[in-house]
């Protein structure tokens, strides 16, 4: 239960990437910098002494895999930027949610995972109330299948990270691994910033404030406690909740920022919840 709780938590935080954003005035690639610095930044004096110790007794592969899992972190975030700046959100957010069909791909290649039925009927149910969700503002023009297709790249990215570090996570601490996740990001993301000559000051205390909260919530609480979570449960049960994304977003997006919820928005959320619903319940079987 304790676990299942954390995953709930976890999904929420990282539903919240795109409202925190909202308040950040600033380049996107910026924006994914000080995410990722500054949450390494208010990690790193907590743990120091613990990442100092696994470092010493880390061989040179595990280093490598986590220096791997930063720089794939890093483009899944400027892919995600990428994709919404040339598609429609919808189209991008329908696209993205071949995620949990890409992780438990991924589980069945390297650790021969089998995909439980529940799981499966779980994700059918989630990616039509997705479809649903954003049927009013999809649109299959070719003009965005360019952002269309960045979208997709973000979601391999991000199952190739989370199968990574599910099998970092296999003997490695959590907070060492995101420490140094985190810090090689930034590193990546600073580079981007380089590339498109992005301002780094001369923001406001809101966007301050935006770049704060981005650290804390979705990338600590969200991508940091999804890690964790990944050494207790299948990695094809766990990305299926994934799926919930939209629905925390779409619900704290009414509350802050009055946006309105359609009767189509509404029956997506309820088959995402649905199929979630039915797939805790069946969970002994398939977590």
């Amino acid at each position: 239960m304790k676990n299942f709780l954390i995953l709930f938590i976890s999904v929420f935080a990282l539903s919240q990437a795109g409202n925190l954003i909202r308040l950040c005035d600033a380049h996107a690639f910026t924006i994914a910098f000080y995410r990722l610095s500054l949450a390494f930044v208010i990690l790193f004096p907590f743990t120091m002494r613990k990442v100092i110790a696994d470092l010493k007794t880390s061989d040179a592969k595990t280093i490598g895999k986590i220096i791997f899992m930063g720089f794939i972190f890093a483009f899944h975030l400027i892919f995600w930027i990428k994709a919404v700046q040339y598609t429609k959100v919808a189209n991008a957010a329908i696209c993205y949610s071949i995620l949990p069909v890409l992780i438990s791909l991924g589980a069945f290649i390297l650790w021969k995972e089998a995909l439980h039925k529940n799981i499966v009927i779980a994700i059918i149910a989630g990616i039509a109330g997705i479809f649903l969700v954003g049927y009013d503002d999809f649109s299959a023009s070719a003009e965005y299948l360019w952002g269309d297709f960045l979208a997709v790249i973000s979601a391999l990215l991000f199952a190739v990270y989370f199968l990574t570090g599910k099998s970092v996570r296999a003997t490695k601490d959590n907070l060492f691994i995101m420490n140094l996740v985190y810090f090689f990001a930034a590193i990546t993301g600073l580079c981007m910033v380089g590339i498109e000559q992005a301002s780094l000051t001369g923001f406001t205390w809101k966007t301050k404030i935006g770049f704060i909260l981005l650290a804390l919530v979705p990338t600590i609480l969200g991508h940091a406690t999804f890690i964790y979570i990944s050494k207790y449960m299948k990695a094809s049960f766990t990305s299926t909740f994934i799926l919930l994304e939209p629905v925390f977003a779409g619900l704290i997006a009414f509350i802050a920022f009055n946006e309105k919820i359609t009767f189509l928005t509404l029956l997506g959320y309820l088959c995402i919840l649905g199929g979630l619903l039915f797939l805790t319940l069946k969970r002994e079987e398939a977590a």
